[in-house]
């Protein structure tokens, strides 16, 4: 399994080739793109901002799940919670 670019990721921006993108600022200029996004045009322009917000914040909120998870591991009475963070880094780091 290939592990993901790691964070922060930060955008979306628009590339210099007109096209918008999710960058890593961690990397090299010509390495920073982290994901290509599709126009924003049209009735769900904002969705599609939300989404690509969503995207750039994965690699914080992989990070404060197994946070999470650490913490509620020590707490018998948040076992589903607990259960569901497991599910939710497994689903992200493709243990599932």
């Amino acid at each position: 399994m290939t592990t993901h670019t790691p964070g922060p990721w930060a955008g979306p921006y628009r590339h210099a080739d007109g096209q918008d993108c999710i960058l890593s600022p961690s990397e090299t200029a010509s390495d920073a793109v982290v994901a290509w996004l599709d126009r924003w045009t049209g009735p769900h322009a904002d969705e599609q901002a939300a989404n690509a917000r969503l995207i750039a914040a994965a690699p914080d909120l992989l990070a404060a799940l197994k946070r999470a998870t650490a913490l509620l591991a020590r707490y018998p009475d948040h076992t589903d919670a607990w259960r569901d963070c497991r599910a939710a880094i497994a689903r992200a780091t493709g243990e599932a």
